[in-house]
């Protein structure tokens, strides 16, 4: 499927989740803010590992939030798991 209407996003993968009939769209580029702004978009569900554009578009505390889930997502890969206390 061919999305168009925003230059600094280069990749978009849709995927359909089967036991809910939901659907996920994955971007690979910047744009946080126009992403979350695009019709039919749920911006509540709207997420990026870009710390510094979630700092830009949402604040510190969920760029801090981002930071967190990052860690807790690549330790958690090896099969560790680390209370966020401990992050």
């Amino acid at each position: 499927m061919i999305i168009k209407g925003s230059p600094a996003i280069q990749r978009a993968v849709i995927s359909k989740d089967a036991s809910e009939e939901k659907f996920s769209l994955a971007i690979e580029g910047y744009g946080l803010a126009t992403v979350m702004r695009t019709p039919g978009i749920d911006f509540r569900y709207t997420s990026t590992n870009h710390i510094m554009e979630t700092a830009l578009v949402l604040g510190i505390e969920a760029a801090r939030t981002v930071i967190i889930e990052e860690i807790k997502f690549t330790i958690g890969q090896y099969g560790i798991q680390v209370d966020n206390r401990h992050i």
